[in-house]
């Protein structure tokens, strides 16, 4: 049975509410932050026998509806009183602190930062091996020429303090054409996976190979098998955006995840068309992402069309 349904029937089953314009989106957006491990462990930059490391990524999802480019700025930020300590450990070597990436691709990833605050940190806490979320990781996207400090930044010409201090300085940047996102990092001197904290997983169950398509008619149902591995009940949720047309209302009672951790279970999302009738048909990038509340997050992005 294909797993991929729409019509009437499907309809009946999600009560037919229509797309929230809240999961449109029509302009540059940061949607997701997620590292690789979901918690990161001092061990993760030490060589193995080979002497090769494997450290811990960042992987940033971007929508970039216009296709006008962006650049984006990622950089961690331990604020313990007066702004990111990480300013004055890479004053003189500040692209090492910062990375930045420029293209139109709607993912990007980055190595994380072999901090060395986290081991001064970390030996002050009575529990080092219990994750602990002191540092931020900040992405900020913007269209060229948008952050005159990005540019500025990527030519060689650094001003630390805006960077030491980002809330301070994104708050006053144009809302049109630049984006920020903000993810706690659990970081931990912990020695084992046993209990390490791990991403979800996201599988979609439908068929990748055909083409995904949504007319004014019939919505579309897509079919995912969510893993959770550790859970805040209260916040844990499924979300899905598009660059056209729309999902269903991203709201708890719609996408709150109640599920036991460790076990599989199915979850729908519903992508509509726009319900205008003036409304543009059309080629759609899709963003499906789940967050277990604790630090752990997947996600899907897929292409599609609407009709």
């Amino acid at each position: 049975m294909n797993r991929l349904l729409s019509g009437y029937v499907a309809c009946m089953m999600i009560s037919c509410m229509g797309p929230d314009q809240e999961t449109l989106v029509d302009e540059l957006r940061v949607m997701a932050i997620q590292t690789v491990p979901a918690e990161v462990q001092l061990r993760d930059f030490a060589p193995d026998e080979s002497g090769v490391v494997d450290a811990p990524v960042i992987n940033v999802v971007v929508a970039d509806p216009l296709q006008s480019g962006y650049q984006v700025a990622i950089w961690p930020c331990t604020n313990i009183g007066e702004g990111c300590e990480e300013r004055k450990v890479f004053e003189d070597t500040p692209e090492e602190w910062v990375a930045f990436i420029e293209g139109t691709e709607s993912l990007v990833t980055v190595p994380v930062l072999n901090n060395p605050l986290w081991g001064a940190l970390l030996s002050q806490s009575p529990t080092p091996d219990v994750p602990v979320s002191i540092t931020s990781i900040f992405v900020l996207a913007c269209a060229p020429e948008v952050c005159v400090e990005i540019q500025n930044a990527i030519n060689g010409t650094w001003d630390l303090d805006k960077f030491a201090n980002p809330l301070d300085w994104i708050s006053k940047l144009p809302l049109e054409g630049s984006s920020m996102a903000i993810k706690q990092l659990p970081v931990s001197n912990g020695m084992t996976d046993d209990t390490r904290l791990k991403n979800p997983t996201l599988i979609p169950l439908f068929d990748l190979e055909e083409p995904l398509t949504v007319s004014g008619v019939d919505p579309t149902l897509l079919p995912f098998e969510i893993t959770l591995f550790q859970q805040d009940a209260d916040v844990a949720s499924i979300f899905g955006y598009t660059t056209r047309g729309g999902f269903a209302r991203n709201v708890f009672a719609n996408n709150g995840l109640q599920m036991s951790v460790g076990e599989s279970a199915e979850r729908l999302v519903t992508w509509y068309a726009d319900s205008a009738e003036d409304a543009e048909s059309g080629p759609a990038t899709l963003f499906v992402i789940v967050e277990d509340g604790v630090g752990g997050t997947d996600f899907w992005v897929g292409e599609g069309a609407t009709e």
